[in-house]
């Protein structure tokens, strides 16, 4: 074996040409130290583990580095902190009315709608209590003409007031007693289709209330100062008041 090949034995290197070229042969006893591996080798061996434990310790700090690389700003960024996520409070997405009905007594107080939803058992409530009241028949109102009520008791400056009843549904029986009755009641009244009301509210004047509902732009408003009502309906804009002066539109519901 060549001193070449016993270097890279003793090195456990696979291939060495200039790093033990130079050095003594291994079989040559230092002078003076006769059966000990002279100073060379012992410097080549402490050379070749103090090089192993650095590369260890470079491994450890490199697996360290490349863990903490891995959580990017980025992808902490998409985790937000609890404390920064907002809620909204349960009570805005409730929408709510307060009703009396003069002719039947009959209080209702209802969340009619949770958010963009309507809840069908609380509809179907409305329908019954909006029923006519001279039959008892139920029909089912358009649910937007909630939204109306709930937006004219902000309009007229009492939120969550309460809304007298006067009219809702009525029967094509109920529409002729009241035309052969009383005067301004039209013979296609949207009180047919289940699509318009007949309301005031205690302690807003009735004019006030007319102007609070036309503000809404939600459908046809009549005002009726002499029975001291107004009708609000989701058919087309318009507005009517019966028996008032020129000023004012004339015509029926």
């Amino acid at each position: 074996m060549t001193r070449d090949a016993r270097c890279c034995q003793r090195t456990k290197k696979i291939s060495c040409h200039c790093e033990c070229a130079n050095l003594p042969d291994a079989n040559v006893k230092e002078a003076g130290n006769p059966g000990r591996l002279p100073n060379w080798e012992k410097s080549l061996r402490g050379q070749y583990h103090m090089g192993m434990r650095f590369s260890a310790k470079s491994i450890a700090v490199l697996t360290v580095l490349l863990a903490f690389a891995s959580v990017t700003p980025r992808s902490r960024a998409q985790v937000p902190p609890s404390s920064q996520q907002s809620e909204v409070p349960p009570a805005q997405l409730d929408h709510r009315l307060h009703l009396f009905h003069i002719h039947t007594g009959e209080r209702l107080d209802i969340v009619f709608r949770h958010g963009d939803s309507f809840i069908p058992a609380a509809t179907a409530k409305l329908d019954y209590f909006l029923r006519d009241h001279r039959t008892g028949e139920v029909r089912h109102f358009d649910p937007h003409i909630y939204d109306i009520l709930e937006e004219l008791t902000h309009a007229a400056g009492h939120p969550d007031g309460e809304i007298d009843i006067v009219c809702g549904y009525r029967t094509e029986w109920s529409n002729e007693f009241l035309r052969a009755r009383t005067a301004g009641v039209a013979k296609n009244s949207l009180h047919l289709r289940a699509e318009a009301i007949d309301l005031r509210m205690p302690g807003v004047d009735t004019y006030h209330l007319r102007e609070a509902a036309l503000s809404l732009q939600g459908g046809g408003v009549g005002y009726y100062p002499h029975s001291d009502f107004i009708h609000v309906d989701v058919g087309r804009v318009r507005q009517w008041c019966f028996n008032c002066g020129s000023a004012l539109h004339k015509t029926g519901d």
